[in-house]
């Protein structure tokens, strides 16, 4: 597994997040290929998973979840106004449908 994993402010990215963060999912899909760590965080607390589905990408939300990224990951940081909000809860609040059932699915299937 990749060890890349340090993001110590909300405004350093490892490179699975900055990915997420700019829809690239050919660069995310290589990341997983060579195994990186799909539950590092942000420095608010919020996992590759979240952020996809907070841009409402259903492609990279599958991406993750097919490379082991877990459905039920919330955010940890307490000072985060995102604190507790679930990757289905993000998409719920965009009123993402189809997102929204990928990450049910996944969630009923674990």
């Amino acid at each position: 597994m990749v060890a890349i994993c340090e993001a110590a402010t909300q405004t350093e990215l490892t490179p699975l997040h900055a990915a997420v963060m700019h829809r690239h999912a050919e660069v995310v899909a290589e990341l997983l290929r060579h195994g990186v760590n799909t539950e590092c965080r942000t420095g608010d607390g919020a996992t590759a998973v979240y952020l996809a589905a907070q841009l409402a990408s259903a492609p990279i939300v599958r991406l993750l979840l097919a490379g082991g990224a877990s459905p039920y990951a919330v955010v940890t940081d307490r000072a985060s106004s995102r604190f507790g909000h679930s990757p289905l809860t993000a998409a719920a609040l965009n009123g993402d449908h189809g997102t929204m059932r990928i990450l049910y699915d996944a969630s009923v299937l674990q």
